[in-house]
């Protein structure tokens, strides 16, 4: 296993707010690629790149955002630090040229006289800058948002507050701008209920989920998405679970090699080989052809390949 962690930051009663951990499995071991963690040190995200075949990468993140809260805490602690790194930038501003990135998170501390930023604004702003470096395929962030996922607004089983709406709009552009999408809202049917992942008495709220990049879900890379009902580790969340299509996600499953394989004896004029290439014995490998060919006709584009082939 590989791990990655960072712990959250004790309150002064002793106990422990925030920290992310992820363990990736010996068997994408050799896939590992680029890395990160809270460079703030509040533990409120880290991620780790995989690396398949043919410059494939996909990003996986995991999100800790505050609760917001007016006693001693990671809320109040990340909130006094964006005060004095507000005034820190603006000095080093009139000293040298910022970095894009740096002028960016400025910008966004100063809207509104400085009011407009709050832990929850500028992890998610940092986090995306992040994300948006590593430029991958596909991009899958997970966690405790402690905030209504994109396009719901009683995510907490009640009338959606000026702030809890505040917060959902910024994680939906959050969403907007890496090209996410919440996976489970999609299989929900009607009269379904709202699935539940954390329950703090008798509260029901709906604040641990994925964002996915679309492409992803068009692709038909998600498998299943959803929540394990019964608590682990007496904790008050529920863990949230998702199975992806991860080898056709790195391009490394056989139905690529098919693929690629039809594509270069097509190149080579062997019609009969191109078909060959898909193994028409195999029934799994059949499956697999019929379903990837049913997702690349949704998307388009398969009409004018067809032409080519007839050509």
């Amino acid at each position: 296993m590989i791990w990655k962690h960072m712990q959250g930051r004790r309150n002064r009663a002793g106990t422990w707010q925030g920290g992310i951990a992820q363990a990736l499995s010996n068997r994408w071991k050799g896939g590992a690629g680029r890395w990160g963690v809270d460079k703030r040190g509040f533990g409120r995200y880290c991620f780790r790149e995989l690396v398949g075949v043919n410059g494939q990468t996909v990003v996986i993140a995991l999100v800790y955002l505050a609760p917001e809260s007016v006693s001693d805490g990671a809320w109040v602690k990340q909130r006094e630090w964006i005060g004095r790194h507000r005034l820190e930038l603006a000095a080093a501003g009139k000293a040298r040229a910022l970095t894009k990135w740096e002028g960016e998170l400025l910008q966004h501390m100063t809207e509104g006289g400085g009011t407009a930023a709050d832990p929850k604004s500028v992890a998610l702003l940092e986090l995306r800058q992040e994300l948006a470096r590593l430029k991958c395929e596909y991009v899958i962030v997970a966690g405790d948002w402690n905030t209504n996922p994109p396009g719901v607004g009683n995510g907490r089983g009640e009338i959606e507050t000026a702030s809890a709406r505040r917060d959902r709009l910024r994680v939906e552009g959050f969403a907007a701008e890496l090209g996410l999408v919440e996976p489970l809202q999609g299989r929900l049917k009607e009269g379904d209920w709202m699935p539940v992942t954390c329950v703090s008495g008798d509260r029901r709220s709906w604040i641990d989920y994925y964002l996915v990049s679309k492409r992803a879900v068009d692709r038909g890379l998600v498998r299943a998405v959803g929540v394990v009902g019964d608590p682990i580790n007496d904790s008050d969340h529920r863990l949230i679970v998702m199975d992806l299509d991860a080898e056709t996600m790195l391009g490394t499953s056989r139905l690529w090699q098919d693929i690629e394989l039809a594509l270069a004896e097509k190149r080579r004029g062997n019609m009969n080989a191109k078909f060959k290439a898909v193994q028409l014995r195999k029934e799994g490998r059949v499956r697999a052809f019929q379903e990837a060919l049913a997702v690349g006709w949704q998307a388009g584009g398969l009409k004018e390949q067809i032409e080519d082939f007839r050509e």
